[in-house]
């Protein structure tokens, strides 16, 4: 009962701490295009987040660039979403599947049983535990064995200018 609760609200609480302050994040600080752009969509990003109830899915989107939309083209790379993904880590894993493991022990425990159901869930955030854990450490290795260089490009008027010059 209330543990069910507690293990809801709680990865939708951390989730929705980590949407309002992502402008704090090493990631976002060091990419002028993503300041920018949670500067611009703060707000519209943290409703989506209420929605999904994940950050980092959101993250995800709206670095994807989809449809050539300014909103889902927050500057993010692949290697700050990388860098980011600890959120991922912190919520989903520790704020929602270890959580669901245990009660579904306990649950096992206080009926005295196992179903087929509680069985096949358990097989399922086990998997997912191992695999986020398994993906999030091969990119890291990943990430520690390359730099990233990052450019920034400002584009200007610069015949403009020479003729105004002239």
């Amino acid at each position: 009962g209330i543990l069910s609760v507690i293990f809801i609200v709680a990865p939708f609480a951390s989730n929705l701490v980590y949407a309002m302050r992502i402008h704090k994040q090493k990631a976002i600080r060091g990419n002028p295009s993503a300041r920018a752009w949670f500067g611009k969509h703060l707000g519209p990003f943290i409703i989506l987040c209420i929605i999904s109830a994940g950050t980092y899915p959101v993250l995800g989107l709206t670095a994807s660039r989809l449809f050539g939309l300014d909103f889902f083209n927050s500057g993010l790379l692949s290697s700050d979403l990388h860098r980011l993904s600890k959120i991922k880590i912190k919520t989903t894993i520790f704020f929602e599947n270890i959580p669901q493991l245990l009660i579904q022990v306990v649950y096992s425990y206080a009926i005295k049983d196992l179903q087929n159901a509680t069985i096949l869930a358990f097989i399922a955030s086990s998997l997912s535990i191992l695999a986020s854990v398994i993906i999030y450490r091969a990119q890291k290795e990943l990430s520690e064995e390359f730099v990233t260089a990052k450019y920034y490009i400002k584009f200007g008027n610069f015949t403009e200018n020479s003729i105004n010059s002239k």
